[in-house]
């Protein structure tokens, strides 16, 4: 027999905190960057999604959770999980353009005949 799975919602939680401070101090971000803007839809905290500023308060101020998100967002990090980092998450490439402005730490810059010797 198949078995059908419910669309997973969107939520945040405070048990995020822990993690988010670990990105924050291995990427350096600064305060500026919107932690309560970020989303999760698995209990497991493989994949964050970054909101607007509007729709995550729209989130934050649905108390009665009537409010069901299946989708949306901007995927900005996910758990890889292997390796000696102290950070088990990396940064997603289509996020990275988000996170630039307020990262401090992880950032290199090359020109373009280093670029080409990487390619």
């Amino acid at each position: 027999a198949k078995t059908t799975v419910g669309p997973q919602v969107f939520t945040y939680t405070q048990e995020l905190d822990p993690i988010f401070q670990t990105i924050k101090d291995f990427y350096g971000l600064k305060d500026s960057f919107q932690f309560k803007n970020i989303i999760t839809h698995s209990k497991k905290y493989v994949k964050f999604y970054y909101l607007s500023t509007a729709a995550s308060e729209i989130l934050h101020n649905d108390t009665d959770k009537r409010l069901a998100l299946i989708t949306g967002g901007l995927r900005i990090f996910e758990f890889v999980g292997s390796g000696s980092s102290v950070c088990k998450y990396r940064i997603n490439q289509e996020a990275a353009h988000c996170l630039y402005p307020h990262m401090t730490k992880r950032i290199v810059i090359i020109n373009l005949t280093d670029l080409q010797l990487l390619l």
